[in-house]
């Protein structure tokens, strides 16, 4: 244990003493690089005295670094050149074009770049001499340097191979860039060049050369663009419907981009869409006659128009769009509809009404669709009218939309379609989905009999009725089954560690008698729930004066609330004789309660109910 501590005690001051060795060294130039000449050097600590020459070196560190870009270690030679690229003198392109001179391999291909990187006139002169280099990684090297550099010298030194090599029309299309932030002109004259049919450009490299004439030429670019929209090759145009959306804003360009719809068929649809994504309401104008037919290629053409419309939230976008929702192909139709659900606003809104009111019940049922999908409250008026519709399947969408977006006023309607056609489980579950939205806790007054949690297979269990009823004195009506029940400070107590638990209580709520049985985790609601007059009095009105199926029906919504109004209103059809099918269904009700509350209905039934059948169903 002794000889642990020394140990540990002597490689932290080893520690200590290497930090403060860096720390004394880190931005002293002399330090460092007597560090690079010594002999016994680490590579990792050369590596780490190169770098920070970097940030501190002047004239007198440029030698020492020069020396290791010779070194037969890569990673020496990477730091070296790390380090002169930094130094703020002009030595360094004196020392970098003495390197390339005697360098060869990857040691000159570092040189090379590391003059690229400097940004030195200088160097045009022995990076033009190695364009023709015989090693390929040498040439390439030199190649890129000059395109990074980006001077008059070293982009005529490009100009003059551009029908040779790919590889030197990339880096003067880089060379063109870096000139695009600082003169615009020469710019534009370079991507010329690299559009010429006898430059060696790839397709990319063409693609990005006229990207850049149409985003840095102005009135001229522009002039370029359109004459790419109409060329014959697939490149070429894509690339200039690419260029609509980097292209400068402006309503000027916007137009001349959108007047190519109507000279350039073929591209209308990608066409219109890319200006939809541009933005720019300077082009509703054209999209909006494209979109009403004129001069469209396909229907696909006014669909694509009249969704860069709703793209630009112009409601110019909409006419078009009702039309193309009733063509006859499929696809078309249903990207109509899908631009007028993705559109914002008031005018949308009246259009889907529109298709509401239609003459044409499938017009009529997809309004209804896309009310439903938008949320539109301002529709349930519609949806009433639509509940007395003809169609079957109009009639049902609009039943049912009435019970996701009605409230409390259109309860009487989904009553009238329960009393025209009680058979309508539509209406039914409309009625049903309505209410719930109208239920809501009922205080009460809550007494614990017995509450127990833990395993109970296991006999490990703790009774915990005096907590859960200090929770529910305090106002808590949801209990978790958890191990907080077992205290009462606020800690957790486990009586079977590592064993499945649950929580089984006993209690009256308002005199009635209910139990409970929750799983570990879960919870259990100790309030009732009841259906606010708004809902309810309508509710039991319609079914105090209905008979028949109409009242079966009406037990249905009634029953499917499950709160002790519904417990109510099942168990008094369940003691009466005088509607035998309402009898049944109440009977059936209460054998399928969700709570304990009816078990006592149901035992009793097992023994008195009016056939065999509801007895076993009962049991």
């Amino acid at each position: 244990m002794k000889k642990s501590v020394l140990l540990f005690l002597s490689l932290t001051a080893c520690l200590c003493a290497c930090a403060e060795l860096d720390k004394e060294i880190l931005l002293n130039e002399a330090k460092l690089i007597g560090v690079i000449k010594k002999a016994d050097t680490s590579d990792n600590d050369m590596v780490t005295a190169c770098q920070n020459l970097g940030w501190c070196g002047t004239r007198t560190a440029v030698a020492p670094l020069a020396a290791l870009l010779s070194s037969d270690k890569a990673h020496l030679r990477h730091a070296a050149r790390y380090g002169l690229e930094m130094i703020p003198d002009p030595a360094v392109e004196t020392a970098l074009c003495e390197a390339a001179g005697r360098l060869s391999g990857p040691a000159l291909v570092g040189v090379l770049q590391s003059m690229g990187n400097r940004g030195n006139a200088q160097s045009v002169a022995v990076l033009k001499s190695r364009m023709d280099d015989a090693d390929q990684s040498v040439a390439a090297a030199a190649v890129q340097a000059l395109g990074k550099l980006a001077t008059p010298a070293a982009m005529d030194a490009l100009k003059a191979k551009l029908g040779v090599s790919a590889d030197v029309a990339a880096a003067y299309l880089n060379g063109a860039g870096k000139l695009a932030c600082t003169d615009a002109d020469r710019a534009v004259s370079c991507y010329a060049d690299l559009r010429d049919t006898a430059s060696a450009a790839s397709p990319a490299v063409r693609a990005a050369a006229l990207r850049g004439a149409v985003v840095t030429g102005g009135k001229k670019g522009l002039a370029v663009w359109q004459e790419a929209i109409a060329a014959s090759d697939k490149a070429t145009v894509d690339a200039a419907l690419r260029t609509v959306l980097d292209a400068p804003a402006g309503a000027k360009a916007t137009k001349i981009f959108a007047a190519a719809l109507a000279k350039n068929p073929s591209v209308q649809v990608r066409l219109a869409t890319v200006l939809g994504l541009r933005g720019d309401k300077a082009a509703v104008p054209a999209l909006s006659a494209l979109a009403k037919g004129k001069k469209a290629a396909t229907p696909a053409s006014s669909l694509a128009a009249a969704s860069a419309l709703a793209a630009l939230n112009d409601p110019s976008a909409l006419p078009p769009l009702l039309a193309l929702a009733k063509h006859p192909e499929g696809v078309i139709a249903g990207a109509a509809k899908n631009a007028i659900m993705g559109f914002a606003g008031k005018a949308a809104d009246d259009a889907v009404l529109k298709m509401m009111a239609d003459s044409d019940a499938a017009t009529r049922l997809d309004g209804i669709d896309m009310a439903m999908r938008r949320r539109m409250t301002v529709a349930v008026p519609a949806l009433v009218k639509i509940s007395a519709d003809s169609d079957s399947k109009t009639l049902d969408a609009a039943v049912s939309g009435l019970g996701d977006l009605g409230s409390d006023k259109e309860i009487p309607a989904l009553l009238e379609v329960i009393k025209k056609n009680p058979q309508s489980e539509t209406a039914v579950r409309a009625l049903a989905s309505l209410c719930t939205r109208y239920a809501r806790p009922r205080a009460g007054k809550t007494v614990i009999h017995s509450a127990a949690y833990g395993s109970f297979e296991n006999d490990l269990v703790k009774d915990v009725t005096a907590n859960v009823q200090k929770l529910v004195d305090v106002g808590s009506i949801t209990i978790q089954a958890s191990g907080r029940l077992c205290k009462w400070d606020g800690f957790s107590e486990d009586p079977a560690p590592g064993k499945p638990k649950t929580l089984r209580m006993v209690y009256t709520f308002d005199g009635v008698e209910k139990s409970v049985q929750v799983r570990e985790n879960d919870s259990v609601h100790l309030s009732g729930v009841t259906l606010l007059p708004v809902a309810m009095i309508p509710i039991q009105e319609a079914y105090d004066r209905a008979a028949g199926a109409e009242k079966l029906a009406i037990f249905k919504v009634l029953t499917a609330l499950g709160n002790d109004q519904a417990l109510a209103v099942a168990r008094a059809a369940s003691r009466q004789t005088a509607d035998a099918a309402l009898r049944e269904a109440a009977i059936r009700a209460l054998a399928d309660w969700q709570t304990p509350d009816a078990l006592e209905d149901t035992a009793s039934f097992a023994q008195n109910a009016p056939s065999d059948r509801l007895k076993i169903l009962s049991l």
